[in-house]
Parts: C-alpha cells; structure tokens; sequence
C-alpha cells in the first residue's frame, strides 16, 4: 500500500477495521473473562491447523485445541509431532475418526521425541470426545479450572486462555460443510459465560 501512494493514517484505519474472514481464525463472542474462543472451521488440513497452532503458541498464549471430524485420509504425522512440544497447548478434544488418528499421531511424536533423546515436554492431554458440544463444553471447563488454580497468570496479571476450534479434517461425520460447523461452534461459545 505504501509503494501505492496510500497514507500511512489510511492504513492504520483500514488494519484496526478489518475484522478478517469467517471461520478463518474468527475471534468469537462467548467464553467469559480469561477466556478467548477462535473459530478456524475452514481449517480441514493438517497444515492449515498447525499454522493456527503455531500463532497462538509463538505468541505465549495457552491454549486448548479441538480438532478432528471426518476421515479424508490426511497424514498427520507433522501436526502430532508439532503438537506433541509445543509449550502452550494445554490440552487436546478430538473429534470423530480423524481426531483418532489425530491423537494416535500426537502419542507417537511424543514418543519419538523421548526416542531421540529431545528435551520435550510430558504428554499432551488428548482426549476423544462425542462432538463439538461436547469439545467445546469440556475445553471451557478445563480452561476455567486452569484459571482459577492460578495458571493463566504472567507477570503483572492475568491473560486470556484460548480455544481453539481448528479441526484439521472435514466435518461430514457431523455437519454438512465447515460453514456450519464454524456456525455450531459460534452458537455454542456465545452460550458460554459471557
């Protein structure tokens, strides 16, 4: 924009306004003080999801992943191990049989990590769920017991937890399209405590 000539007060303005895409990392309203709900529906890939994990991690900002759905064959063995050290995932709801494999692949990246001698971290909670509802349901839970024991807290103060709803599969087991399983999750987070 700057090489078009376009001020930078131009820029600032239009960069505060844009709000980005639907079900592209989409902050949602619901989750309550402390904590923050992002909606990355249109994530159906392993590489897509690992991105939306990478930022909320490189950023320091605990986090809980829900991510599976239908079977598209993918290969998650990246994403397991890539999940498996990441420092500010807290824990992991998956669901339908990709989120399966989704956790079988976080179990043996870990274990590879041991394998190889790689300072890691414990094992990251995986936990199988029967759907969204309930992801999202126990995702909140967990993060509200992390807040009120005291983790969640950084120097001067406390900051947001995060759940993020970034399934690295297709949603056909449950929902017609990602469109409507981004829209299922924005119902069920603004139910949250808000």
């Amino acid at each position: 924009a700057q090489e078009l000539g376009v001020s930078h007060e131009v820029m600032a303005r239009v960069l505060r306004e844009f709000h980005g895409l639907p079900h592209r990392l989409e902050p949602v309203s619901g989750g309550g003080a402390g904590v923050a709900c992002y909606n990355d529906s249109f994530s159906t890939t392993p590489e897509a999801c690992l991105a939306a994990c990478n930022a909320f991690n490189d950023m320091g900002k605990p986090f809980y992943l829900i991510a599976g759905g239908s079977e598209k064959g993918s290969d998650f063995g990246a994403l397991g191990w890539r999940l498996s050290q990441m420092v500010h995932l807290r824990g992991i709801f998956l669901m339908g049989p990709a989120g399966v494999r989704i956790g079988e692949a976080v179990a043996a990246g870990h274990h590879a990590c041991v394998e190889d001698g790689t300072v890691c971290r414990l094992p990251v909670s995986c936990v199988v769920v029967g759907g969204l509802e309930e992801a999202v349901r126990r995702a909140y839970e967990e993060a509200q017991r992390l807040l009120k024991g005291g983790v969640g807290t950084h120097g001067d103060g406390p900051y947001e937890m995060v759940i993020l709803m970034s399934p690295a599969a297709a949603s056909f087991n449950e929902f017609k399209n990602y469109k409507e399983r981004g829209e299922r999750f924005r119902e069920i987070a603004a139910g949250l405590v808000g």
